[in-house]
């Protein structure tokens, strides 16, 4: 029984929860743009939000198990471990055993091929377009050998994929189910702010190889970061979190005043990044590494995404069916509470650094 819950437990780890948002949060912001356009459907968008949860988690479990592969071939079995080592720490740590995560990456991968199907049945073709861009980054993200996030096209996946791909797919997947002949296009500050959580990502990802930058160099990984440093990762953080911002001044000031918003959270993650480089929190693993843990950019995250979702259903006319509003903001508030697993992410390491 305690083997079980562990293995549970490093499960949980494994799938890390709490980055869950970056798939689920587009895709609410979607369903809330589609409603304001009158092109929402409740269990359409459910299949849709479940897929893009679903996939999200096929994808950690996969990079898991990658990222512990070039881990072991790599790294020195003296050097100590740290919640970052081999992916999330639960494979190094043996929280869970390799079996157990190819088992899990195994049902994930069937339930999205699954709902896939079901996707492809319910709203035609036009779903493989955003579907399959997304299959093809999703499963060659994190190749042992040739992945994007080797060869330098790993952050600009996460730009597009984690904002604009997943926010897009969904809304053009509502309005062409909803009315065949529908473009399936939403306004123009509506395809302005989907980059902004795509931004958010971009930066975060950077400050997160920052970490790793040693460790890509080891196992040969051409990352962003490993191309041109360190200081060009501080910068391009910064600069996707300004964008960022621009793209909410110009929606705030030509359509709505309520998409200024999710400015506060911006310019917290822009403040903590500019602290940080100035203290070079990055020569020190250790005091960077409690910053990374402590560091709230998927917080920001999910407030900017939060409050985008409060400016779209402000600042739209009133709505025909309070049953799509309520499913819209139960989802959000389910999804946007996955961040609470980053308390049970950091107590779960705490527990195994004391062990000997």
């Amino acid at each position: 029984m305690a083997d079980l819950a562990r293995a549970a437990s490093g499960l949980l780890v494994a799938c890390r929860l709490h980055y869950s948002t970056s798939s689920t949060l587009p895709a609410i912001l979607a369903g809330a743009l589609a409603l304001q356009s009158d092109h929402f459907s409740s269990t359409l968008f459910i299949a849709l939000l479940a897929s893009a949860f679903v996939a999200h988690i096929f994808v950690e479990l996969k990079d898991e198990l990658d990222d512990y592969i070039a881990y072991r071939r790599s790294m020195p079995s003296s050097r100590p471990k740290t919640a970052f080592s081999g992916g999330s720490g639960a494979l190094a740590f043996r929280m869970i055993s390799r079996p157990q995560i190819q088992v899990a990456v195994f049902v994930t991968g069937a339930i999205f091929i699954a709902l896939s199907a079901l996707l492809l049945f319910w709203v035609g073709p036009a779903v493989i377009i955003f579907g399959s861009i997304g299959v093809i980054w999703m499963t060659s993200y994190s190749l042992p050998t040739g992945g994007l996030s080797s060869k330098g096209f790993g952050e600009l996946g996460v730009l597009i994929c984690l904002g604009p791909l997943i926010s897009l797919g969904t809304y053009c997947s509502l309005a062409i189910a909803k009315d065949s002949n529908a473009l399936g296009w939403c306004s123009w500050h509506g395809l302005a702010i989907v980059f902004v959580p795509g931004l958010v990502q971009f930066s975060m990802i950077h400050i997160q190889e920052i970490f790793d930058v040693g460790d890509d160099r080891k196992s040969n990984k051409h990352t962003l970061v490993v191309r041109f440093g360190i200081s060009y990762a501080w910068f391009a953080a910064e600069v996707a979190l300004t964008t960022g911002i621009a793209l909410l001044v110009i929606a705030s000031l030509f359509a709505s005043l309520w998409y200024a918003l999710p400015l506060v959270p911006l310019s917290i993650g822009i403040v903590n990044i500019r602290s940080a480089r100035k203290r070079k929190i990055h020569q020190d693993p250790q005091i960077f590494a409690l910053w990374l843990r402590k560091y709230p950019l998927y917080w920001i995250h999910g407030s900017s995404c939060v409050g985008l979702f409060l400016a779209i259903i402000a600042s739209s006319p009133p709505f025909t069916s309070s049953t799509s509003l309520t499913t819209l903001t139960t989802t959000l508030v389910i999804c946007s509470s996955m961040t609470l697993f980053t308390f049970y992410w950091k107590r779960s390491f705490t527990r195994l650094a004391q062990q000997p």
